[in-house]
């Protein structure tokens, strides 16, 4: 079987379209507390050093999606392969652009159960859409990294979370660190059930007529590779990073 690296290579010696590649994940760490997500990007191998031909200050970039549940538990598996199906498409994926507010779910599963969202800022005129999403590397051959996701809480009923990175080997492009929902408003912690069916601007809570009595923000991120000299869209499989109870 050709390997995608001798791949690479053949089509540049035919003068035909680069593809970039590089075997990397998003590796979701043990570190994990009741206020606190992380994950850390690694490059396993660049044989042919592919990260070399991204364009300056445009990747590798961070995306970051979320979900809110009742449910502890949520069917984290298929979300993955759906992102995969939908952007992944390796080894030429699609880019997430900008989120519209009347249809802003990324993807939704073959059932409709669930949906994926895009994390927004405090500021509405940040779309965090392609090349840059969440946050880019401040130098693309050195972008090993890991990110911290933190929650905050505002007051008896409001949260935010906050990025960080540990090694600050990132540019972030979320206006003070601070992620907030699709919408730009702060996640609440006592939606109901009735009124997550009724309120539309709560279509990203997902809420069973049956609830836990608790709130989860269920987090997801991957990395993204979209300009440079090559001409396809790379993305990471998407990682499932756990859940924080937002009540």
């Amino acid at each position: 079987m050709v390997s995608v690296f001798f791949l690479v290579l053949m089509l540049v010696g035919c003068g035909m379209a680069v593809i970039f590649y590089i075997d990397s994940y998003i590796d979701v760490t043990d570190n994990d507390t009741e206020t606190t997500l992380s994950g850390s990007y690694v490059v396993r191998n660049d044989e042919f050093n592919n990260l070399a031909l991204i364009e300056d200050d445009t990747g590798p970039s961070l995306w970051i999606g979320y979900l809110i549940s009742d449910s502890i538990t949520i069917p984290h598996t298929s979300i993955i392969s759906k992102f995969a199906d939908t952007y992944g498409r390796k080894p030429s994926g699609r880019t997430i652009d900008r989120i519209s507010q009347s249809n802003p779910s990324v993807l939704t599963l073959n059932d409709a159960s669930y949906s994926l969202f895009q994390f927004s800022d405090t500021n509405s005129a940040n779309d965090n859409a392609a090349p840059f999403y969440h946050a880019t590397a401040l130098n693309p051959n050195s972008p090993e990294d890991t990110f911290v996701i933190t929650k905050s809480i505002i007051d008896t009923q409001n949260i935010e979370f906050l990025l960080s990175f540990t090694e600050s080997k990132f540019g972030s492009h979320v206006d003070g660190g601070v992620l907030r929902r699709f919408d730009g408003s702060r996640f609440r912690n006592n939606v109901t059930y009735s009124e997550s069916l009724s309120n539309n601007n709560l279509i990203d809570y997902k809420i069973s007529s049956t609830p836990s009595g608790h709130l989860y923000c269920h987090i997801f991120a991957a990395m993204n590779v979209t300009e440079g000299e090559f001409s396809n869209i790379y993305w990471t499989n998407l990682a499932y990073l756990g859940h924080l109870q937002l009540d």
